[in-house]
């Protein structure tokens, strides 16, 4: 949905900077699932990442008339968001465990144990080095994009 662009784009681009709030609530909705999975990746199962996505859709309200290119309206919003997520992870420096007691049927066992493996390096990264991992492989954004 981001790369779909219309004159409805821009149009509540105008909106939200008017101080229309339905405008801005439209504008950013297709981002928010986006949004929310990228926070909980940067804060390594945190339960912060609604936080952080409410501290990014803030930060972006109030950052909204500095927004020159309505067409770029994705990408700015995506700053503020990985920005958001950033800020809390470097606040909150601790992991956060899956509990140990429940078993996966066999048939899912070698699946479920190299996801556990992977979300628990994962998690024992630095922040900035999840912001990286998180915008280049999950959210698709090439090296050049990414740094």
């Amino acid at each position: 949905m981001e790369g779909i662009v219309d004159s409805s784009h821009t149009g509540l681009v105008a909106g939200a900077k008017a101080g229309n709030s339905a405008a801005f609530a439209r504008l950013v909705e297709p981002y928010l699932p986006s949004a929310l999975s990228s926070a909980r990746l940067i804060l390594g199962g945190s339960g912060d990442a609604a936080d952080a996505v409410q501290d990014a859709l803030i930060s972006a309200w109030s950052d909204l008339p500095r927004l020159r290119e309505p067409k770029a309206f994705g990408a700015w919003f995506r700053q503020h968001e990985v920005r958001s997520a950033w800020r809390a992870a470097r606040r909150h420096r601790f992991q956060v465990r899956l509990p140990d007691g429940w078993i996966d049927p066999i048939d899912h066992l070698e699946r479920a144990l190299a996801s556990r493996q992977l979300q628990r390096a994962f998690e024992a990264l630095e922040a900035d080095d999840r912001v990286v991992l998180t915008l280049h492989y999950h959210l698709g954004l090439t090296n050049e994009e990414t740094s």
